[in-house]
């Protein structure tokens, strides 16, 4: 096939769609490419030649993809595809299926590694192979082999963190709020730290990802909930005897949304250790708004008819937080760090908060600014209207005793 007539000839490598006019070719039996394709519009043919003409062999549509030997095995295409209608392709080339793979969760790129190269093993040793010179930047088989290693490494991690979820080695640290009106504890925002005999402490950023992506995220949560809800049981038993109830605010994953029974199985966990639903604020930030709004609407309304409290964490971040504002059950946002650490210093993080500050005040939400640092930060954020603080400046995160020791000086 010539460059005019061939598609391939005319795609560049970085073009990532490529359009087929209907009954023109994108490749023929015996092509050598690098490249697979998925149909996003129109219909394809898959046609193999024989000794008695051409045999049909597949329709593929939206969604289908074709090309996937050649991606994989680096020999020669099996079929030919021809387009029935005219029809728009997405490119996969092989530098993506490189990148694709590196970036992948080490398990994943492993097993797939092993699985491209068994295909490709399997193709150059089919009697009708028709191995292709590989593209010099192009062929899977010129990068390097995966580190097995690394792979050994995050199942060793992830099977540490499923026995520290069974032997209760995942504690939870709480970090006061206060009211920025006069300095008096509020609450207290309770955070996962895993306390490992061999590893040490392991931070948040790590262990919680990888939970994440062992599916253990979900019995994480359900560990640090228990934990919170005993806190807040005793919090309110040491700071009765003036009639208030300290809050804790708990971080909520997106997975467990997704359970049918979450509000129940809160409820049935507030009633066991003896906490009081008001104490209770759950956490949740934009990514989970955005993954499936109509069931987060549905959790927040039953969450608040038990009397449990939803807050939006990292406001200002996302692209969307205001609609969510009158969208969502929600009883108040946290204004994010990355504004409060510029508060002083850029005119454009003051505007921001100020903002946030005057339109959740007209909505009559609780305002929480996180990572104070400073009594000026403090001056700035009562000024604004802000109701709460959490920083540094009131205190680092800490284990339950030392929280309970720390409510009578604040």
């Amino acid at each position: 096939m010539s460059g005019a007539g061939n598609p391939l000839g005319r795609l560049g490598l970085n073009d990532s769609n490529l359009h087929l006019a209907a009954g023109e070719t994108l490749f023929q039996q015996g092509d050598c490419s690098d490249r697979a394709y998925i149909v996003e519009s129109g219909l394809v043919e898959v046609v193999a030649k024989t000794g008695d003409g051409e045999v049909v062999l597949a329709r593929l549509g939206p969604g289908e993809v074709v090309g996937e030997m050649g991606l994989i095995a680096g020999s020669g295409r099996s079929a030919t595809i021809r387009a029935l209608s005219d029809s728009e392709l997405l490119v996969i080339s092989a530098e993506q299926l490189r990148y694709k793979l590196r970036d992948a969760d080490p398990v994943v790129a492993l097993l797939l590694e092993t699985l491209l190269r068994r295909l490709r093993d399997i193709q150059g040793g089919s009697p009708n192979a028709n191995p292709c010179e590989p593209a010099p930047a192009g062929n899977l088989d010129h990068r390097p082999m995966l580190d097995p290693h690394e792979a050994k490494s995050v199942l060793r991690t992830e099977r540490r963190l499923l026995d520290a979820v069974k032997s209760g080695e995942l504690e939870v640290a709480y970090q006061p709020i206060v009211h920025l009106s006069d300095g008096r504890l509020a609450g207290f925002e309770a955070l996962a730290r895993w306390h490992h005999p061999e590893l040490g402490n392991v931070a948040p950023n790590h262990f919680v990802p990888l939970a994440e992506r062992a599916g253990l995220i979900g019995a994480v949560d359900r560990s640090t909930f228990d934990q919170a809800f005993a806190f807040a049981r005793d919090l309110l038993a040491a700071h009765g005897a003036d009639g208030g109830k300290p809050f804790v605010s708990v971080n909520l994953s997106a997975v467990r949304f997704d359970e049918e029974d979450l509000v129940s199985h809160i409820e049935g966990g507030l009633r066991r250790s003896g906490a009081e639903p008001e104490q209770i604020k759950i956490e949740l930030t934009e990514s989970v708004l955005l993954a499936n709004p109509t069931r987060v609407a549905e959790i927040l309304t039953g969450l608040k008819a038990i009397g449990v409290r939803s807050v939006l964490d990292d406001f200002g971040t996302g692209y969307s937080s205001l609609s969510y504002l009158h969208s969502f059950p929600i009883d108040g946002i946290k204004i994010d760090a990355a504004f409060i650490r510029s508060l002083l210093s850029n005119s454009n993080s003051y505007k921001i908060t100020r903002a946030i500050a005057q339109l959740a005040g007209a909505l009559e939400l609780e305002i929480i600014a996180e990572g104070i640092e400073s009594d000026q930060e403090v001056e700035v954020l009562r000024q604004l209207g802000c109701h709460m603080g959490q920083g540094y400046l009131f205190g680092r995160p800490m284990a339950p005793e030392a929280a309970i020791e720390r409510i009578p000086a604040l």
